[in-house]
């Protein structure tokens, strides 16, 4: 813990804070799979994601969507 509180000041000193967000995320989600209160505070912090965290797929709920509608719809 005190290796990345460390490596967050020297990113944080040489104004490199975005990237190593960047790069700590990407290797802790290396499938994108980055949760969303993660999401939203790189949103709140004005850091992006792109390229790093993909949108979860949807869940499917049963009765809803394009398959729900019927022939008369």
């Amino acid at each position: 813990m005190q290796n990345l509180t460390r490596r967050m000041r020297q990113a944080i000193k040489a104004q490199t804070f975005p990237a190593f967000v960047r790069a700590f995320l990407a290797d802790m989600y290396p499938k994108g799979d980055v949760p969303q209160w993660v999401r939203d505070a790189m949103v709140v912090a004005a850091i992006s994601l792109e390229g790093i965290a993909f949108a979860p797929a949807p869940p499917v709920i049963p009765g809803q969507g394009p398959q729900a509608a019927g022939p008369d719809s």
